[in-house]
């Protein structure tokens, strides 16, 4: 609807066009004034599409007001109302940018048909400015876009030719950082829970938050200095100018103002100082190395200097040694349904990781294989895992998203300790499985040298544990099982005449033939001779 403002000193014309113009439905008369000042009032209020106006008025007349809206408001139309008398005041108004006139006294017809030619006008008008808007709005999208990919080029060493290079940087006004003798450095800024948002709350939403967090940086980057920025997956990249002693207090300040406005985790890596472009790819590729450092420090920040002397390399030797080790006492934690000793076992593997060195990838490496045995020694973690956290969990990936050290001890805690709680719930399941699987083990390996140690090696229990849980389970202790089970093989073989005994003996896990007759003769009341005789005699073989 069209908003219209009417003008004139005579009460009853003024009455007379507002009954006509409300008849239309595009059309509402938002007031009348009956001299140009109190025009003027009423057009700062309601800043109407279209003014009718007389010419001759007290105070202000009609060629005063047009003048004043052609200069103030442009954009609002106007319609002279003229007598035959009036013709060179219409010329006038015309020049000062009256859209049309109409005689008086006003036909009906001819002022609602340029009511609405102006209209059409306005429609237009509106149309173009959008369009106008719109092309400068891509325009500068694209715009940014090219500077977007520039940057990234120049911090991934895409460019070769040093020429080329300068000439694009010089059209994107980014020239200035590549002066002669001046040094540059590169600055990562990393969302850690990006992947985490992007499954909670969907990747638009994640990218947001992102975007917002490019804001905040580049914001508080500007007080330091000019820069170059650019997303890359889930960080952003900054080219600053070297900051010497100010870096540092510059990623505090970036931490600071990011926490301040969003809850989200973030890790700050900065590379070494670099002269020139092609230097940009080196200072970039320091930082993503040490962002990809599990940080030792509570605020999340780290320079090149942080590992730029660490020459320590652990082998994969020792990773296996530990995934043995520690995969071993993760499992009787939890077979053992002891949640107290987490924290303890946790503390005591990241020593040996700070001791170590080890980089994010050899930690969530050490881990993952630790997880994969639980997964073969536990049959029932899988299901555990999907009640607890879902069954699109993936463990690898949600414990690359930490950055502190600290960060992924709190994880894996609460990690194992609720997988803890959950066998827990499932012990008698569990208990019965495991004692399957033992007494497969010894009917399988019965002729073996088999031992308490071993037996709870390959159930990852504790000896002394095993040993209690055997007997409360099975009513007799791990021992006797056994030498019932080998005493049982042993009758069974004796049925056969041609194996001599000292043969069986050996057969059935007995290396000393006649510790096997004392056993055997203490277990069934009988030497194995006699039982053989006694089997014959029964059976008349």
């Amino acid at each position: 609807m069209y908003k219209v403002l009417i003008v004139d000193d005579e009460y009853f014309i003024r009455k007379g066009l507002k009954k006509i113009i409300l008849k239309e439905k595009n059309f509402d008369v938002i007031g009348t004034a009956s001299n140009g000042i109190e025009a003027i009032e009423l057009i700062k209020k309601e800043v109407p599409d279209i003014v009718i106006t007389d010419i001759k008025m007290p105070k202000m007349d009609g060629i005063k007001l047009i003048s004043n809206i052609n200069t103030d408001y442009p954009d609002v139309k106007t319609i002279i109302l003229s007598g035959f008398d009036e013709f060179e005041f219409v010329r006038k108004t015309l020049r000062y940018g009256a859209h049309d006139y109409i005689l008086k006294p006003v036909d009906d017809f001819k002022l609602i048909s340029t009511l609405n030619e102006l209209s059409l006008l306005i429609e237009k008008t509106l149309e173009n400015e959008l369009n106008r808007k719109e092309l400068n709005r891509k325009s500068h999208k694209g715009l940014e876009i090219l500077r977007e990919k520039l940057v990234h080029e120049v911090v991934t060493g895409y460019w070769d030719n040093e020429n080329l290079i300068k000439d694009k940087l010089k059209e994107m006004e980014f020239d200035y950082l590549f002066e002669k003798e001046i040094y540059n450095q590169v600055i990562v800024v990393r969302l850690d829970n990006y992947e985490i948002m992007k499954k909670k709350i969907g990747i638009q939403e994640a990218d947001l938050n992102l975007f917002i967090i490019r804001n905040i940086v580049e914001e508080t980057v500007t007080s330091y200095s000019k820069y170059m920025s650019c997303f890359e997956n889930n960080s952003v990249l900054l080219i600053t100018p070297y900051l010497k002693e100010h870096i540092k207090q510059l990623q505090i300040n970036i931490i600071n103002n990011l926490n301040k406005y969003s809850k989200n985790k973030f890790t700050i890596a900065v590379g070494s100082k670099v002269m020139g472009f092609k230097g940009v790819y080196k200072s970039y590729n320091e930082a993503k190395k040490i962002i990809n450092c599990l940080i030792k420090n509570e605020d999340n920040i780290v320079l090149y200097e942080y590992i730029e002397n660490e020459d320590k390399v652990i082998t994969s030797k020792e990773i296996y040694f530990l995934i043995e080790k520690y995969s071993k006492r993760f499992i009787n934690l939890i077979e053992m349904v002891n949640s107290e000793r987490v924290d303890i076992l946790l503390d005591e593997i990241f020593e040996k990781i700070e001791i170590n060195n080890l980089n994010k990838i050899d930690v969530i490496k050490l881990f993952r294989n630790i997880y994969i045995l639980m997964q073969v020694k536990l049959y029932l973690i899988d299901e555990w895992i999907g009640e607890i956290y879902g069954r699109e969990y993936c463990f690898n990936n949600t414990l690359g998203y930490y950055s502190n050290l600290n960060d992924m001890k709190k994880y894996l805690k609460d990690f194992f300790v609720k997988i803890i709680e959950k066998s827990e719930k499932y012990k008698s399941r569990r208990d019965t499985k495991l004692i399957e699987n033992v007494k497969k083990y010894i009917d399988k390996n019965y002729n073996e040298n088999i031992t308490l140690s071993e037996i709870a090696e390959i159930t990852y229990l504790n000896p002394n544990y095993f040993c209690e849980f055997f007997k409360e389970e099975m009513n007799q202790t791990f021992v006797d099982y056994l030498t019932n089970v080998r005493i049982d093989k042993a009758k069974e073989i004796l049925k056969d005449e041609r194996i001599k005994i000292y043969e069986i003996s050996d057969l059935v896990g007995y290396n000393d033939s006649a510790y096997f007759c004392r056993v055997f003769k203490k277990i069934v009341g009988v030497t194995p001779t006699q039982y053989r005789e006694n089997y014959k005699y029964y059976f008349k073989i």
